[in-house]
């Protein structure tokens, strides 16, 4: 028997409160509790064996910066509801640094809040571009709810925040993340910042890596993010690289049959 029910709420409150099981949890691994309490055995390193933490350089080292978002649906901090997820992230000699991440259960307005921290963190040490994942199931939401959330940010708050939509067509969640960030991680190329590690909100990012599998029988927003927003990093460094020309020379004399 689960010890929470499916809105994650006790399913015997009157032996176990909330904040009983709360400590529970808190007391053991994740991978033990899903185990013992929710009947869900999942091992840690399935796929990310290790998470490497390494000392980020210097902001304005980056060409440039990406804020990406995922939007969980609904709006509440239940135990079961989806886990919403922002991330700072830069890339330099072809290392992915994991600047900054929140990723929690929260508001909307909260979510976007998010943004701003970021924002203010950089502080105009380096450009940054904005991005939220927006398919078309989640496109109304985009705009009936969150860019309101963002212009009223804007307006009372003085902050220079616009998010794009991400409205590219993904393939399955699972093996993206896996396809895209385990050769990284596995290279060392992948790298969680150092000075964040006690941070409760990448202890949670760094706990949906190792406890990723292809079942996804654990959250995976946040490596969910961090793939979205380095699929944008790597576009837009494509983008901005100056193209390649060939002198008509150096093609005569590369063509052996040329007369």
């Amino acid at each position: 028997i689960n010890i929470r029910d499916k809105n994650g709420r006790s399913v015997w409150p009157q032996k176990n409160s909330e904040e009983d099981i709360d400590t529970f949890l808190s007391l053991i691994s994740i991978a033990s509790g899903q185990k013992e309490f929710f009947n869900n055995p999942i091992a840690e390193g399935e796929v990310f064996k290790e998470m490497t933490y390494g000392k980020v350089p210097p902001l304005h080292k980056f060409r440039f910066l990406i804020i990406y978002g995922d939007p969980a649906p609904g709006e509440n901090k239940t135990k079961k509801s989806s886990t919403k997820s922002v991330c700072l992230l830069g890339k330099l000699n072809s290392k992915l640094y994991v600047i900054k991440a929140f990723l929690d259960r929260g508001l909307n307005a909260e979510f976007i809040d998010w943004y701003v921290k970021l924002l203010e963190f950089v502080d105009g040490k380096a450009p940054v571009y904005c991005w939220m994942e927006n398919n078309k199931l989640q496109d109304p939401f985009f705009q009936q709810v969150f860019q309101p959330l963002v212009r009223k940010v804007r307006r009372e708050g003085n902050i220079s925040l616009y998010i794009r939509g991400d409205e590219e067509k993904k393939t399955d969640k699972a093996s993206r993340i896996e396809a895209n960030l385990e050769p990284m991680n596995r290279e060392g190329n992948l790298i969680l910042n150092e000075n964040e590690k006690d941070n409760p909100h990448m202890k949670r990012l760094e706990e949906q890596f190792k406890l990723f599998n292809l079942r996804l029988d654990y959250p995976a927003d946040g490596p969910d993010t961090v793939e979205g927003g380095n699929k944008k990093i790597d576009v837009k460094l494509r983008d901005t690289e100056p193209e390649k020309t060939i002198s008509r020379k150096a093609v005569r004399t590369k063509n052996k049959n040329r007369l």
